[in-house]
């Protein structure tokens, strides 16, 4: 490593700082405006074959900035933002785009930078068309239910479904307002649009992921995940890019979170051998999940004893039973000022002629600085007789 720096990428502009472990020599800056040429630019001053490194950010816009740097012959370092945000820790001062710079490439020198995996070109193409589907399904359901709200607020009878051919046709029908026939109007026609881009978009996206090992491998193992779904809808695709984003140790796969739905056992299918992803998942509902052989059962107290057994420097008979006159484990109380802490005594119940502050005027009723009883700001009912 002869080389390292540090990027924080903007909209406007990308803030660097980079550092020459030959020399010792320390640049930092801006490169204007935060786009491909500007950036591209920007690396040629470094020499070729230079074994150079560069940390950013996992945010927006972090693709075609690790693309250049790749296409340089450098090495890309993606950082987890979530993680880098916890190394950075309390703010003791204002966190500016040079600060996070200055941590990144201390963290990328110590060895301590929180990585993320950089998916090859044809994982993040796909990946974008996947999310761009999905977009289009939820803006489509969120028109189809603007859409059933307005039906509802025209008296309309619940129940019709307006991408159906028949109940459109009883719309004509149904009695409405001009604003509201108009509104259903242009619903109508924004679903028609979506659905002629989402039909394609699917078709291709379930071509691609017949030709990816990843999917055909997800359909395998777990039920519930396959190429052809109810209604046409496809699910193959839709988890490969996301499944990609997983890291060592970490979970396979959300199905509900991905928008994959988990069925029933078909008939006719042989059941999945126990312990594999889809008994995990609960893919097989209605019947009991074993338990891996690995994870061990609940353990059983010995005949004879409660719930709470005897431990060493604890009493017998639970967390509660402690010896009366012990004080309670959270400490002693906080006293009143003046209060001795005795019913009766002097300093809480005094009567109020001798001078005395009630009970329920505090430190807060005294002058800054004083501490005696005739600086208070609120006269006692002795003064006032007087």
């Amino acid at each position: 490593m002869e080389m390292v720096g540090g990027l924080d990428l903007h909209r406007s502009q990308i803030t660097f700082r980079t550092v020459d472990l030959r020399t010792g020599e320390v640049k930092r800056g801006r490169i204007y405006p935060g786009a491909r040429e500007a950036f591209r630019e920007w690396l040629e001053r470094f020499e070729a074959g230079t074994e150079a490194h560069f940390a950013l950010e996992g945010t927006t816009g972090w693709r075609f900035v690790a693309e250049e740097i790749e296409r340089r012959g450098f090495v890309a370092h993606l950082a987890d933002p979530a993680e880098l945000s916890t190394l950075r820790g309390p703010k003791r001062r204002a966190k500016t785009d040079h600060a996070d710079c200055e941590l990144m490439v201390n963290l990328l020198l110590e060895g301590r930078l929180p990585e993320s995996w950089i998916p090859p070109a044809h994982i993040l193409e796909l990946r974008a068309l996947v999310r761009l589907r999905k977009t289009l399904l939820d803006q489509r359901t969120e028109w189809q239910q603007r859409l059933q709200a307005q039906l509802f607020h025209q008296g309309v009878v619940a129940g019709l479904r307006l991408r159906s051919p028949q109940d459109r046709r009883r719309l004509t029908g149904v009695e409405m307002s001009p604003a509201g026939r108009q509104t259903m109007g242009t619903g109508l026609v924004m679903l028609d649009d979506f659905d002629a881009q989402l039909e394609p978009l699917s078709a291709q996206l379930v071509a691609l992921a017949k030709t990816q090992p990843g999917c055909r491998a997800l359909e395998h193992e777990l039920y519930g995940v396959g190429l052809a779904h109810r209604r046409g809808r496809r699910c193959g695709a839709r988890g490969l890019p996301e499944v990609s984003q997983c890291r060592p140790g970490g979970s396979l796969l959300r199905p509900r979170h991905h928008g994959l739905r988990v069925q029933r056992q078909a008939p006719g299918r042989p059941p999945r051998p126990p312990g594999s992803p889809g008994a995990a998942l609960g893919a097989v509902r209605g019947s009991p999940v074993r338990r891996p052989e690995g994870l061990a059962g609940p353990r059983l107290l010995p005949q004879g004893e409660g719930a709470h057994r005897p431990q060493p420097g604890l009493p017998v008979g639970g967390p509660q039973a402690l010896p009366a006159g012990l004080p309670h484990p959270e400490g002693p109380r906080r006293r009143r000022h003046g209060a001795t802490g005795f019913p009766g005594a002097q300093g809480c119940l005094r009567p109020f002629g001798e001078r005395a502050r009630p009970a329920h005027h505090h430190d807060d009723d005294l002058l800054p600085g004083s501490r005696k009883a005739s600086a208070a700001r609120v006269s006692t009912p002795g003064d006032l007789q007087r």
